[in-house]
């Protein structure tokens, strides 16, 4: 599984659909307009990473794709890149090619 973390120099807000629960009717309530500010962020998905990067620019100040395997063990695959594609090559795996 590979996670994109993205850091800023200072906190910036995100808004996205989430689940809440409501603390008044016991309830969960899915799709509900959620904000979160924090200076660090994780992914699982790249799309939204670059969207929140090019977003807040100005406050951007790095970002890391991180591969982990099924056994836990895990290795940074660089920074991710707003131009071209973000494919890479893990070393010492089976691939021929670089791949997402």
């Amino acid at each position: 599984m590979k996670t994109y973390s993205v850091y800023f120099t200072e906190p910036v807000t995100r808004h996205y659909k989430g689940d809440k629960f409501n603390q008044k009717t016991k309830q969960w309530e899915h799709d509900v307009d959620c904000e979160e500010t924090k200076d660090t962020f994780t992914f699982y998905s790249l799309p939204p990473a670059k969207k929140l990067i090019k977003a807040n620019m100005d406050k951007y100040k790095g970002s890391s794709i991180t591969k982990t395997w099924a056994n836990g063990d895990w290795e940074n695959l660089g920074e991710i890149k707003l131009t071209g594609n973000n494919k890479t090559f893990v070393a010492n795996s089976r691939q021929k090619k670089a791949g997402y």
